[in-house]
């Protein structure tokens, strides 16, 4: 009889059991998606979606938890308080001769903020009600989804221009989120056994 698996063993991993634990979540196997884009793209998918080939690297949207410390007569004690989002992702994309990304950064600040005279559009027009960040398989199945909402350019950054050495022209781009939700493969709610999700705010409002 072989190995069994077993993941409660107090002892070390068995080559078996590495294998046995199921398929391993990769780096490079992801998609963006602009799922709830900002109104004044609504008739650019095709921009957004070559945002998506472009897209080099990303980070992941993260959060942190707050302690608080209570310190009576020489003693600390900590406890737990907000659950804060982080705030931003980065983006690295490469440019295209088309001005892909250009356009994308120069046209999300105008909509903030026009050159010269600073008027922007009204602020439901320039956010981003949700971008999907999309973890893939070896068959390009969903894995899970991350869903930041309401997100808006932040900075982007060109690279140094120069003779010494060939590369490709990428541009570095952060976006700003208030929030972001971790989802199942089918976009149900967040991975877990807590009920406690609004899930009013998981399901794009564009869903069928």
């Amino acid at each position: 009889m072989g190995t069994v698996y077993n993941p409660n063993s107090p002892n070390k991993p068995t080559l078996t059991d590495v294998r046995n634990a199921g398929e391993y979540a990769t780096t490079f196997r992801w998609s963006l998606t602009f799922t709830e884009p900002p109104r004044f793209w609504n008739n650019n998918d095709t921009l957004l979606k070559h945002m998506n080939v472009l897209c080099y690297s990303t980070t992941l949207p993260s959060k942190s938890v707050e302690d608080i410390l209570i310190a009576v007569r020489g003693h600390k004690h900590y406890q737990p308080g907000r659950v804060v989002p982080n705030g931003s992702i980065t983006l690295v994309n490469n440019e295209t001769v088309n001005n892909q990304t250009h356009l994308f950064c120069t046209q999300w600040q105008e909509s903030i903020w026009a050159h010269n005279t600073g008027v922007g559009l009204n602020y439901n027009d320039f956010v981003a009600n949700t971008i999907r960040i999309t973890l893939l398989d070896y068959t390009d199945n969903p894995i899970l989804h991350y869903d930041l909402k309401w997100c808006f350019l932040e900075n982007y950054t060109y690279p140094e221009l120069s003779g010494s050495a060939s590369g490709p022209f990428q541009t570095t781009i952060t976006l700003s989120y208030n929030d972001f939700f971790i989802l199942n493969p089918d976009g149900t709610r967040a991975i877990g056994d807590l009920n406690l999700y609004d899930t009013a705010v998981l399901v794009p409002s564009n869903a069928q």
